[in-house]
């Protein structure tokens, strides 16, 4: 009956530590738990891509002002 009832609820027993974990978790608590453990990274790589797209755009802005001259 134990065994019916953990396959219905989707639990399963690690064979390490015997804790009932849940299947599967959200892809957005996996993802907020990273950023959560490294701060320091999380922000350099979303600085990096706003840094990145801001010089892509002034970028472009220059070509087409050259264009007109």
């Amino acid at each position: 009956m134990e065994y019916t009832k953990d396959m219905i609820l989707g639990r399963h027993y690690g064979e390490v530590h015997k804790v009932v974990r849940s299947k599967g978790t959200s892809w957005k608590y996996r993802l907020l738990k990273i950023i959560k453990a490294h701060k320091i990274a999380a922000t350099a790589v979303v600085s990096a891509v706003v840094f990145v797209s801001i010089d892509v755009v002034l970028i472009t802005n220059f070509i087409h002002i050259l264009s007109l001259v």
